[in-house]
């Protein structure tokens, strides 16, 4: 799941700082929100934007966010690559996962940063054995 889940699931508290960390993800959006509202060309406000509805499970408005920042900050932003990369990787979108973070660390690592290796090996290696199933 992209989800992050905030505690074990049989934690006694685990309801109530679910709703905490809803309730941070919302205040979260409307900050960079607001932000985009008064400098609506702020990259940095818009991965945040893209970010929070990630992680709520809005993958494909997510995916919309970073797509468009990739192109428009081509050159500034490697997490804008990244978590595009983790949003194919989360929709089991393999090939184009792995895709996004070899260009990623071509052009932003030279070729050296281990947890996008790890990613990527683990992209390509869905890719070579991922077989969909009726459900999916």
């Amino acid at each position: 799941s992209a989800r992050w889940s905030p505690m074990d699931k049989d934690h006694a508290d685990r309801g109530a700082m679910t709703a905490k960390y809803t309730s941070y993800l919302s205040r979260a959006l409307d900050f960079y929100r607001k932000v985009l509202a008064k400098e609506t060309s702020n990259i940095y406000a818009a991965n945040g934007v893209a970010m929070v509805l990630a992680q709520s499970g809005r993958l494909t408005q997510a995916k919309q966010i970073f797509a468009q920042l990739r192109e428009a900050a081509s050159g500034q932003l490697s997490h804008v690559w990244v978590n595009l990369a983790h949003i194919h990787l989360a929709q089991k979108e393999y090939a184009p996962a792995a895709k996004l973070y070899a260009a990623a660390l071509d052009r932003f690592y030279n070729g050296h940063n281990p947890a996008l290796l790890i990613y990527m090996a683990k992209a390509q290696f869905a890719a070579a054995t991922y077989s969909p199933k009726k459900d999916d």
